[in-house]
């Protein structure tokens, strides 16, 4: 898929646009960040991960619309958006490293979660 090689814009576009109140990635560092290879991991996942024998997408827009929904349930989780008592936010290399990535997938930044702590 073209993202896995060459600029990572439409992803950052999505989480731009679907969380612009946390912290944005520097476009001009992000190519050679962890960040971004964490990202092209995550990517790799989304088009060969299968779930009930089906893949989360098998195209580079199934995909996009992966990340779009994945970015928007992030901002319905508090500890993820600031609304923790430490006031602290995800980022996007955060939330695409792998052991993070796995606790948002399992849901254990649920709002459910959140209000029983």
């Amino acid at each position: 898929p073209p993202m896995l090689d060459g600029p990572h814009g439409k992803p950052l576009d999505l989480w731009a646009g679907h969380c612009p109140t946390l912290t944005q990635p520097k476009r001009s560092l992000w190519q050679t960040s962890k960040g971004a290879k964490a990202l092209r991991a995550r990517w790799r996942w989304v088009l060969t991960a299968t779930e009930d024998g089906k893949r989360q997408a098998t195209t580079e827009d199934e995909a996009l619309a992966w990340f779009a929904k994945f970015f928007a349930y992030i901002t319905t989780c508090p500890l993820l958006i600031g609304e923790g008592s430490r006031g602290w936010q995800a980022d996007l290399a955060w939330a695409m490293k792998a052991e993070n990535f796995a606790k948002i997938m399992q849901g254990n930044y649920d709002r459910r979660q959140a209000v029983a702590a």
